[in-house]
């Protein structure tokens, strides 16, 4: 680097004011499928869900907390008025290390819902509920690991991270024992009595002693085949001994008001829950047969892989419902229906003597932008209307044919400053003919004429083959873009399994080369060489290097704060956003990024957020040209939308304003000192230097037109070429003379 640009740098980055980002979760923007408004548009869908109630406001009533286990994330819901409100702001309240399971109970009868969740190395802990201070829900952990008095010696608590143990008063003495599956063997159910009433003559405590390795006097061998007084070796044609084969659930109740606790169990691999009914007494189990047609007399429980159940009052009538989902962390050789995942049955009993009647498969989710798993969307001007529209890609689901992808299509029947999105086609473009795995979109003019294309990141069914695809629009600039997937085209760069690439001129060449976020964490850039030949620069861009904590970036790049420098949005399997702020003006010394950029209404200041494991990035403008948003496609199949809360004036969309100069560094020796300028829509440009002062002025282009300058009569050095459209700023580009 020439010694002026190395003092440019230098006094570049000294001066730099990096903004502070603020955005708010998107709560206004209607939403219909088939003509009925969605209620939750905006929560981001639901994939295996642990349902729990609690108090987390302080009102009095029982809340909504959601652990999704597909995602790791905590989402929350306020009770308000026999609804389920989504309240984002308040999954901070719970610890950050809630892990694998979520289990809500008071343990020790102070009226407060206690935490249990995994220690995935040492078996379980336990937070106590300690109320709530200057407004926010507390907690105190109070044990990490769980001991429990074992045969011979103390022991702690164990218990796998893929199941979810039981954990309710079991012999009727008012505290809480627990079951879990032998950690070592599976087969058969641990019962760790609560000694704290025996003891202290209160439930006060977590004082445990197993009892039993063979609760009931049952072993669990395969799916819907149980050992009732004997093991497995002799049940099993063949003999030998079962080992704990994927994850397992339990959930005790009483289903038949005899005052003892009947069990509910699922495991990873079978499709049913098994009922066992407790023909013995609360304070000694005995289990002597199971049946798979649960619940009885409605339609039973069927998923391909591991279900697990909840026992909650959902729909405020005072009894608890039975609420059924799949607990799993990734939907399971493609089985798993997660677009109808969340399975809830009506109480039409009691508490004790409960009546299952089954009300739908898609509670909650059905009121949200829910197309299954992993969502990408992508906004742009479909239609030609003016307004932005939304397609949304995401992973595949069996459907009839096999297990594919699709790409669907949300138009904007409202307008750019009053949208309203309408799920009008399931289908677009026709893509499930060709049985994608993924489809992630992009729309971006990629061939540079003016136009919106679609990019598509796509997988193949039974390939870990990555591929770059792009449809043209085959429309001008300025006529309704026209898109066929008969004109697709393959672009030519290797990727691998879940590779990000994001399409951006990062040279300001005017040709779009392509940033990767890679499975390792790192983020790659390649430069466009000219005809869409890409050549690697540097594997790790902005020093985004590989990061086992950081895995699989989605990345986008806009101009967030109307700088006229884009910033570099990231999100990664932490489930937290990053911003880089005027990224390219330090791509030599990068800068640490920002994530406390979510603001908190309920609780006040800006703070980060987990929005669970591999989210895609987009940019939005759903309000009109006076604020972008971020748009992230959840893991869970939805979608979420973070406004700019700072309402800065910006232009994101399909086809924002960009500067193209070349050559750039402009030259004495280099085509004798011409340098040209070409924008993307009709503006007007200037030149001006580091030091504010216009050097060149009032040179209106139309699109695409190309403007020639003599950088010779310019002194070496800095120069910004900035665009405008009427009064308003847009962006600018950075020009070197020498």
């Amino acid at each position: 680097m020439k010694r002026w640009a190395a003092i440019f740098w230098a006094i570049a980055i000294s001066n730099i004011s990096f903004a502070q980002f603020v955005f708010e979760f998107e709560d206004e923007v209607q939403v219909l499928n088939n003509a009925t408004p969605l209620a939750l548009p905006w929560a981001g869908g639901i994939n295996s869900a642990q349902f729990n109630t609690i108090d987390f406001d302080g009102d009095g009533d029982e809340d909504l907390v959601i652990l999704d286990r597909a995602s790791d994330r905590i989402t929350t819901y306020l009770n308000e008025n026999n609804g389920y409100l989504f309240a984002p702001d308040f999954a901070i309240v719970f610890p950050e290390d809630v892990d694998g399971w979520l289990v809500l109970k008071d343990y020790n009868c102070d009226g407060r819902k206690d935490l249990f969740t995994s220690n995935p190395q040492l078996g379980m802990k336990v937070y106590q509920n300690i109320g709530f201070i200057d407004g926010l829900l507390s907690w105190n952990l109070v044990a990490d690991p769980i001991f429990t008095q074992g045969f011979s010696s103390q022991i702690n608590l164990q218990v796998n991270g893929s199941d979810i143990p039981g954990i309710e008063d079991l012999d009727g003495d008012g505290d809480l024992d627990i079951l879990v599956y032998n950690f070592a063997i599976g087969g058969g159910i641990e019962y760790h009595k609560n000694l704290s009433v025996e003891n202290n003559g209160n439930c006060g405590e977590l004082q445990y002693e197993r009892i039993t390795k063979t609760y009931g006097g049952f072993e669990e061998c395969l799916c819907d085949l149980f050992a009732f007084q004997e093991t497995c070796n002799d049940v099993i044609n063949g003999g030998g001994r079962v080992v704990h084969a994927g994850g397992k659930s339990i959930l005790s109740l009483d289903m038949d008001a005899d005052g003892d606790k009947d069990i509910l169990v699922g495991q990873e691999q079978c499709q049913k829950l098994n009922f066992l009914e407790n023909v013995g007494t609360a304070a000694d189990a005995l289990m002597t047969g199971f049946t798979t047609d649960f619940p009885f007399n409605t339609q039973m429980v069927n998923f391909k892989v591991f279900p697990a159940a909840y026992y909650e009052d959902v729909d405020f009538d005072g009894t608890k419902d039975l609420l059924v989902s799949p607990n799993a962390s990734f939907n399971i050789n493609d089985e798993i229906d997660f677009a109808n995942s969340s399975w809830f049955y009506h109480n039409a009993g009691s508490d004790n003597n409960p009546n299952f009647e089954f009300v739908e498969n898609t509670f909650l989710q059905g009121d949200m932008i829910d197309m299954g798993d992993q969502a990408a969307p992508a906004f742009g001007d479909i239609d030609g209307d003016g307004d932005q529209d939304m397609i949304l890609g995401g992973r595949g689901l069996e459907r009839p044919g096999g297990f594919y992808a699709t790409l669907q299509l949300y138009e904007n029947i409202g307008s750019s400053g009053d949208p309203l999105l309408s799920l009008i086609d399931e289908d677009f473009l026709g893509l499930s003919s060709r049985r994608y795995k993924v489809i992630k979109p992009q729309i971006v003019d990629f061939d540079r004429n003016g136009g919106a294309d679609i990019l598509l990141t796509t997988q193949l069914e039974n390939s870990v083959e990555t591929v770059l695809s792009l449809i043209p629009n085959s429309n001008d600039a300025g006529q309704t873009p026209s898109y066929d997937q008969a004109n697709l085209q393959t672009v030519n760069i290797d990727l691998d399994f879940s590779d990000n690439p994001f399409a951006y001129d990062i040279s300001g060449d005017g040709a779009l080369d392509l940033v990767i976020g890679k499975f390792s964490g790192a983020i790659e850039y390649h430069r466009n060489d000219g005809g869409n030949n890409f050549t690697l620069e540097d594997d790790s861009f902005y020093d985004i290097s590989n990061n086992p904590f950081r895995i699989r970036p989605s990345l986008a790049i806009h101009d967030l704060d109307a700088s006229g420098q884009p910033e570099l949005i990231t999100v990664d399997v932490s489930g937290e956003i990053t911003i880089y702020s005027d990224f390219i003006l330090t791509l030599d010394s990068p800068q640490p990024g920002e994530n406390e950029i979510v603001f908190n209404e309920t609780f006040g200041g800006a703070f980060s957020y987990n929005f669970g494991r591999d989210n895609w990035i987009s940019i939005a403008n759903l309000h009109g040209a006076d604020r972008a948003s971020i748009a992230l496609g959840t893991s869970q199949g939805g979608v979420q939308i973070l406004n700019n809360a700072d309402g800065v004036i910006t232009n994101p969309g399909v086809n924002p304003i960009e500067i193209t100069i070349f050559p750039n560094p402009g030259s004495s020796v280099i085509n004798n000192g011409r340098v040209n300028i070409r924008v993307n829509q009709e503006a007007q440009v200037e030149v001006v230097s580091i030091l504010g002062q216009t050097v060149m002025e009032g040179m209106r282009l139309k699109r695409n037109e190309t403007l020639q300058i003599d950088s010779r009569t310019l002194p070496s050095g800095l120069y910004l070429v900035k665009a405008f459209i009427g009064e308003n700023f847009t962006t600018s580009r950075l020009l070197i003379t020498n």
